[in-house]
């Protein structure tokens, strides 16, 4: 749990966990506004495209693509899409 816990507040980690769990809560509330079966299907997608755009304008201040911070975005998105596919 203590390696667990610092990798989260090395860095920013714990910025892009916060914004992959927007991009779930977002996109699962649009799933449930428009009916779509599958909920947790949009939310992956839509946490993908924004962690690459999260990693695009760190690039563009000069700073190098962190893989980690990618993982960060999409694990929160990524765990309720296995959810909704087992329920």
């Amino acid at each position: 749990m203590k390696k667990i816990w610092s990798w989260i507040m090395t860095s920013n980690h714990y910025k892009h966990l916060i914004i992959g769990l927007v991009d779930a809560i977002i996109a699962i509330c649009l799933a449930v506004y428009f009916h779509i079966a599958l909920l947790a299907g949009v939310a992956f997608p839509y946490a993908f495209i924004n962690a690459f755009t999260l990693e695009f304008k760190d690039k563009e201040y000069g700073n190098k693509i962190d893989k980690e911070d990618i993982f960060a975005t999409i694990i929160i998105p990524f765990i309720a899409l296995l959810i909704s596919i087992i329920l």
